[in-house]
């Protein structure tokens, strides 16, 4: 049975929808208290809103020349690219708080990671929805995390030098918010 959606702001909600995703097997446990939110992007555009983000779960867990598929969704979060047609913009929760997913190499079992939905250099950068949604999500991040600013909030490319990752827009944003976020 699906979590309540908790409401991030007035149109934007987080929904759980952790038990509906394919997976091969479980993750582990998580090792560390987490102490930063790493921002991502998919890469692919795919499906919109969830269709998409099972999509990039299917893809996770589908042997790959040769070798056997992944666990599963590699990320906790999923923001899409497009809205809906009506109702709540909506971010989806893919993996539970504990578990050390598989989205920045060395900083899993430290972060927990939201992917934007898209290749975000190609289409410009994020989506006006998905702005909307970084501005509701990032500061309930760093509450529900205890997250220490500004290096509670990063990207994958500025922890590992994964070119393109979330992009340059992207980047440009987390930095903007980096340095004029106030705590509440």
């Amino acid at each position: 049975m699906r979590d309540p959606d908790t409401a991030l702001a007035q149109n934007v909600v987080l929904v759980d929808v952790v038990d509906e995703l394919p997976r091969r097997r479980p993750f582990p446990k998580r090792a560390d208290e987490i102490d930063r939110l790493i921002i991502h992007h998919s890469g692919a555009l795919g499906a919109p809103g969830y269709a998409g983000m099972k999509g990039s779960a299917q893809y996770t867990i589908a042997p790959k020349q040769g070798k056997p598929g992944g666990r599963g969704f590699a990320y906790t979060f999923w923001a899409p690219y497009k809205p809906p047609a009506f109702g709540p913009l909506t971010i989806f929760r893919g993996n539970r708080d504990d578990v050390r997913s598989a989205h920045t190499s060395r900083w899993n079992d430290r972060g927990v990671a939201l992917v934007l939905q898209g290749n975000l250099g190609a289409l410009g950068g994020p989506s006006t929805a998905q702005i909307t949604m970084l501005e509701a999500f990032v500061p309930w991040a760093i509450a529900r995390y205890d997250l220490v600013m500004p290096q509670g909030l990063t990207y994958h490319r500025e922890c590992t030098g994964k070119k393109l990752c979330p992009g340059g827009a992207a980047e440009v944003w987390i930095e903007a918010f980096r340095t004029t976020w106030k705590p509440r």
